[in-house]
């Protein structure tokens, strides 16, 4: 169910479909949604982006109406704020459902909590690579996890004929989610495959200046934006040539704006079509409301909540005016 529920969900959905703008919430029957956003440290650029995506999709559906009203609410990356505000949300019977959460720290901790309470919302389209929590039937995840990332990109390197390559764990407990979730899966065969993992209390900078000399060609890099600009400025500084493979929590636009080496060259990997190039009309309608909306440069991860907004206006407008948690969940 964990890998087929993703799979069924983007094959359904098709590529053819702080606080929110006043303008974008549009009550029709008292009911609501509520997005729960990371203001803290590395996850506000992800949240704030993630979040932009959903007010557009939230304006383009109040076109057809049947939309119920999408609440906004801060946490400050700390769990008990988080829990506090979760069982408020939890109490509040108006609340039919949790949507769009990030980044995924917090849509993880989300995750968590809505298990541990045996809660009856459901979770859609969370900002959330973690496959572990799949198998909850309340949880309704959009985009590939973070095990298909890892494997497509390990694969790729693969077939294109690299016989070494290392993975970079820029915090420890992403090396402990990948020992907890993917075990010997992660190796493949005829590949040597490495895995250097930041410490407890260590930096990524300092995880940089352990790397070998001469080491791999290629790293596969797990971590977040501001960790992959530090980590590359450490490779030019030794000189390490390498060519550095991210996952979809790098966000291009942030990493220009923060600078990086540009030196290391860099794949960055996403999970949505191209932002700024891709001819599907529902990337053409983003990037309308974008400009109109927010005056913003589109980037994968709006588009990413763009996408996941409008599969989540589809959902309730099938419901109808009566949408409650379980219809919701249906």
């Amino acid at each position: 169910m964990s890998t087929s529920r993703r799979q069924w969900i983007q094959a359904s959905m098709g590529l053819g479909l702080g606080t929110l703008m006043p303008t974008l919430a549009h009550a029709q029957s008292g009911r609501a949604l509520v997005q729960i956003l990371d203001t803290s440290g590395t996850q506000q650029e992800t949240a704030r982006d993630y979040s932009t995506g959903w007010s557009l999709a939230w304006a383009k559906g109040r076109q057809a109406g049947g939309l119920p009203v999408l609440r906004t609410l801060q946490t400050d990356g700390t769990e008990r704020h988080l829990h506090e505000l979760l069982s408020q949300v939890q109490a509040d019977r108006s609340v039919v459902g949790l949507a769009g959460c990030a980044g995924e720290t917090c849509a993880a901790r989300v995750a968590q909590w809505l298990i541990k309470q045996n809660s009856d919302l459901p979770l859609i389209a969370p900002w959330l690579a973690d496959d572990r929590y799949d198998t909850h039937p309340l949880l309704h995840p959009l985009f590939p996890s973070r095990t298909d990332q890892l494997r497509h990109a390990l694969t790729t390197l693969q077939q294109q004929g690299l016989k070494r390559a290392a993975v970079v764990y820029a915090q420890p407990e992403l090396h402990e989610w990948a020992k907890a979730a993917l075990g010997s899966q992660l190796q493949l065969d005829g590949m040597a495959l490495e895995h250097w993992a930041a410490r407890p209390g260590e930096d990524v900078t300092q995880l940089a200046q352990r790397l070998p000399y001469p080491g791999v060609p290629f790293y596969v890099f797990l971590g977040d934006t501001l960790a992959l600009a530090r980590f590359t400025r450490v490779l030019a500084e030794r000189h390490l040539e390498r060519i550095v493979v991210t996952l979809a929590d790098i966000d291009a636009n942030l990493l220009q704006q923060v600078g990086y080496a540009k030196s290391v060259p860099l794949v960055l990997s996403q999970v949505v079509p191209n932002p700024q190039k891709a001819k599907l009309p529902v990337v053409q309608d983003y990037q309308t409301l974008l400009r109109n909306l927010f005056d913003e440069a589109p980037g994968a991860m709006s588009l990413a909540g763009y996408l996941a907004g409008r599969y989540a206006t589809t959902l309730c407008q099938k419901a109808g005016a009566a949408l409650d948690r379980r219809d919701l969940a249906a």
